[in-house]
């Protein structure tokens, strides 16, 4: 038992191997993976595979769950409104808006034509999204117009790292 809590402080304090098996002595879950700062003290360059979509119910109900993006990216983003009860029940979505996020460049919001990182055509919507600082925080809100009159809000934050081009 004392062995589990010291390889768990390792592994906490960067120490150890990077986690454990599920169900073995050290990190409860398995490995804990993280972004690492580089040499400088930055943030490496947000890859490809980073999340890109806010999803209903949040994470957070006030200020929405966080999604990173480096500020040199120009990319389309998305709002899943399909756990929305509205949605569940057979309303529509017929449009949209991006409230916030002051200092980006935000696009035209449509309804996603076609599935979109695991959301299905019709429940959710897009946006191209580009520009910001690195090192803010954005805090954006997406208001969705349903077919049954309704509004639903899902709000969520844009986190800018500084690009690593060098």
């Amino acid at each position: 038992m004392v062995g589990g809590w010291i390889n768990a402080l390792l592994n906490l304090l960067g120490l150890g191997g990077g986690g454990s098996a599920p169900g073995t002595p050290g990190t409860p879950g398995g490995a804990f993976r993280r972004a690492l700062p580089t040499w400088d003290r930055s943030f490496e360059r947000a890859l490809a595979t980073w999340g890109r979509t806010w999803r209903y119910p949040m994470g957070l109900a006030t200020e929405g769950v966080a999604v990173v993006a480096a500020e040199g990216d120009d990319r389309d983003y998305a709002f899943d409104l399909s756990k929305c009860p509205e949605i569940r029940a057979g309303a529509t979505i017929t449009g949209g808006a991006i409230v916030g996020g002051s200092g980006l460049t935000i696009g035209a919001v449509s309804v996603l034509a076609a599935d979109f990182d695991e959301i299905p055509a019709g429940q959710g919507l897009t946006v191209r999204i580009s520009g910001g600082t690195g090192g803010t925080t954005y805090k954006l809100a997406c208001r969705a117009t349903l077919s049954n009159g309704r509004k639903v809000t899902v709000p969520g934050r844009l986190v800018k790292v500084r690009d690593y081009d060098s």
